[in-house]
């Protein structure tokens, strides 16, 4: 569904309301757009998505577990908002309609690593190192607290114009008790094939697996 132009109001009133002003991708999960707060400063708006990858309508409860996913993404990020890790995505609000949910977060300028490396070329070791330690920390973040990311796959890795690096999309985090509601057997919502560990496919999920999806990246980007 085309929000652009759309005024979307959230629960932070330093924020909102925010204008949609243009769409920057189309998932299989999600809607992403490029907006701006009220007080001009651009921010990146997540919508459920409503459709599948070809075009048919999503039936209920599929999109009722992609609402659930991207409201598990913004109770992760949210936790975090005051600890500030330069390394994940800075959660900044959420719809204040729980029926109509979107989230918002910040804007990184950059690129991700699957599109830096589109061509076919390695990235410069000094970047590879600079890149793999700032997702290190990431990830060591996120353990010491109690969650596992994963998702770890060269989409999910943003380099900022910068050089630094930061972790994106926490729609299949878990954190302690919170993650998508489903049973314990439906652990295959959460592969991305070619980079997901084995263990985490066999739903035996654990923080080894994130570094070892890690490892993959690392190695793709070298």
């Amino acid at each position: 569904m085309d929000q652009i132009g759309n005024i979307c109001q959230g629960k932070n009133p330093v924020c909102s309301p925010y204008t949609i002003i243009k769409n920057l991708a189309t998932g299989g999960f999600g809607e992403v757009y490029n907006a701006t707060d009220k007080n001009g400063q651009e921010v990146v708006i997540k919508f459920p998505a409503q459709y599948m990858p070809n075009g048919v309508l999503m039936a209920p409860d599929y999109h009722a577990v992609v609402i659930e996913k991207l409201k598990v993404e913004a109770k992760v990020l949210k936790n975090f908002v005051n600890f500030k890790p330069d390394s994940i995505v800075r959660y900044i609000d959420e719809s204040s309609n729980p029926n109509n949910f979107f989230l918002v977060i910040e804007k990184v300028d950059g690129e991700t690593v699957g599109e830096k490396i589109k061509g076919g070329n390695a990235l410069p070791e000094n970047e590879v190192i600079k890149v793999s330690i700032d997702v290190l920390r990431a990830l060591d973040f996120l353990h010491k607290h109690n969650t596992m990311h994963r998702d770890m796959k060269p989409g999910n890795v943003m380099i900022r114009k910068n050089g630094s690096a930061v972790l994106l999309d926490f729609g299949t985090a878990k954190q302690g008790m919170t993650q998508v509601s489903q049973s314990d057997n439906s652990h295959t919502q959460f592969v991305s094939e070619g980079w997901t560990c084995p263990d985490q496919k066999r739903g035996m999920m654990s923080t080894e697996c994130d570094l070892y999806a890690l490892g993959r990246v690392i190695f793709y980007m070298a």
